[in-house]
């Protein structure tokens, strides 16, 4: 039995995971043909009402489930779900891997089948504090957990990016003693093969002081991967005025262009990007401070906003490229589903019929067959033990897209 699965959002008092009382039954992916006067074209998820997906691993789904505990209430336990069965498989540890505290909620999966992510197992939260970081690979068909990396660090959270099914990037930004002000920001970026190699190849180092009105260095907020290329987005302060650029490294991984993003300060303020997704001219940023959702498009000379949320109005998943977005708020009984094809620059939304009443919009995630997996409770509340899983499936939203 492990904790809570703890997001960055920890620090806002956000929590990502839920679960499900008991083991789920036989799993069903039957459509509701009474929920809706129309054909459904999302299909319900039957047997794991209460289930937390966190994404599929093979032939299982990988997530968070619940038991009531006397005297505790709700406890989460990670584990795989068969995708047809519904028969659970406990996660197995090593012996001497403690409960762990922090997690940046970002992970990547390799070969369909492991999955990778650091979290810190320090409990002390206080500033100076050097934290415990493990780097653990989940095997998506056997449940064993295995500790790939360990090293000490001032932030609790370290982030991954894939770039091919055997290596990743794994990247984290501390501070740390400047050398011409009174501290730094080091954005550090190290490519992991899978089975635990690691290279450092990139180290940024940002300065600023009040008194300044340039800044020194570049400072790397969040990268992303695209296509294999790795790219940087941070602010500079030049002329007294903080501006974002868009920094693309070379397959040496030294920066070999950078963009400004004109606007984009104007968008989303002085808040602090903590996801960062890039395909093709289209970026998707979620920030630390309201935890809100932009997803945008970069033009030749400026940034345009398509759609933006604050926390728990919006959701976006990622497939081969294409970006969904969906709004929590819903047209009567339909859900509006924004399609970006991130190769020919397109923006199309696809209204679908939601068969529940009064759709509240919990999650939603990409499957590796490229079916969406939606999440909602009914009668408008929230509540992590009655959620309703739909599945959406490519061909649907195929269908219903301009030739």
């Amino acid at each position: 039995m492990r904790p809570l699965r703890i997001i960055a959002a920890l620090l806002l008092l956000s929590l990502t995971a839920a679960g499900c009382t008991g083991n789920p039954s036989e799993i069903s992916h039957t459509p509701d043909t009474t929920a809706a006067q129309s054909k459904p074209e999302l299909a319900p998820i039957d047997g794991l009402s209460n289930f937390a997906l966190i994404t599929q691993l093979g032939e299982n789904y990988f997530g968070s489930l619940a038991t009531e505990q006397p005297g505790e209430g709700l406890v989460w336990e990670d584990c795989l779900i068969h995708t047809r069965t519904g028969e659970k498989t406990s996660l197995t540890y090593p012996a001497d891997l403690p409960d762990w505290t922090l997690g940046s909620g970002s992970f990547v999966v390799l070969e369909d089948r492991f999955l990778y992510e650091w979290k810190s197992y320090t409990f002390s939260l206080g500033g100076n504090t050097l934290h415990d970081m493990k780097l653990t690979r989940t095997d998506g068909k056997t449940g064993e957990v295995t500790v790939m990396d360990e090293l000490e660090q001032t932030s609790p959270f370290i982030y991954l990016c894939k770039l091919s099914d055997e290596e990743f990037l794994s990247y984290s930004i501390c501070r740390v003693p400047g050398e011409e002000a009174e501290y730094a920001t080091l954005a550090t970026a190290v490519r992991y093969t899978a089975e635990g190699g690691k290279t450092e190849i990139i180290r940024e180092t940002y300065e600023n002081d009040v008194s300044w009105t340039d800044s020194r260095g570049r400072l790397i907020e969040r990268f992303a991967v695209d296509s294999g290329e790795i790219y940087g987005i941070g602010r500079r302060r030049i002329a007294g005025e903080y501006r974002f650029f868009l920094y693309r490294y070379s397959p040496t991984w030294e920066p070999v262009a950078e963009q400004p993003l004109n606007g984009l300060a104007e968008i989303i303020g002085t808040e602090q990007p903590y996801d960062f997704i890039l395909q093709g001219d289209f970026i998707v940023l979620r920030t630390f401070e309201t935890l809100s959702t932009y997803l945008l498009r970069v033009g030749e000379n400026e940034v345009e906003l398509i759609l933006s949320g604050p926390d728990g109005s919006m959701q976006y998943a990622l497939t081969d490229r294409r970006l969904y977005a969906i709004s929590a708020v819903t047209d009567g009984p339909l859900c509006i589903l924004h399609v970006l094809d991130t190769d020919g620059g397109s923006v199309e939304t696809v209204s679908l019929p939601l068969p529940i009443r009064e759709p509240f919009f919990v999650d939603m995630k990409a499957l590796p067959s490229g079916d969406l997996w939606l999440t909602y409770n009914e009668n408008g509340t929230y509540d992590p033990m009655t959620r309703r899983h739909f599945l959406l499936s490519r061909s649907v939203i195929d269908s219903r897209l301009t030739p």
